[in-house]
């Protein structure tokens, strides 16, 4: 069985000095709003970079974007999907120490890569999904 999206639960993959991942379902799909009586569309997720220098602090740094990480796959899928995404977020996080890095334009251009360009998550979510219903053996 599937995912809902309606039901997903968003995760947040925090890491030191403030920075945090978090990773939610925002009713995007392949062109803009998902259409669930679109075969072809898919319920994506969006990542969003945040930094809060102290707890209950106003993000200095929050930029966000939508992925091409699919959630309509089954949560045995999601499960080696979220390991993924998480390992993805921490080299993200690891790079930065305060807000003012961020202004180099690196987590744009990695966070890109999430998203319409440069996708490696697409092809590790496929191959996870193939995999699990008998092809690519």
């Amino acid at each position: 069985m599937k995912i809902n999206p309606n039901n997903f639960k968003p995760f947040s993959v925090k890491g030191e000095n403030g920075w945090a991942v978090d990773w939610t379902w925002e009713g995007e799909g392949l062109a803009g709003d998902y259409d669930p009586s679109d075969p072809d569309d898919h319920p994506l997720l969006r990542a969003s970079l945040f930094h809060r220098p102290a707890p209950n602090a106003i993000p200095d740094c929050d930029l966000s974007y939508c992925t091409k990480a699919r959630i309509d796959c089954t949560p045995a899928e999601f499960k080696i999907l979220k390991r993924h995404l998480t390992n993805s977020a921490l080299s993200l996080i690891s790079l930065y120490k305060d807000a003012k890095d961020v202004e180099n334009g690196v987590s744009s251009r990695l966070m890109e890569r999430w998203t319409w360009r440069d996708y490696p998550l697409e092809s590790a979510a496929e191959r996870v999904c193939r995999k699990s219903r008998g092809g690519d053996q």
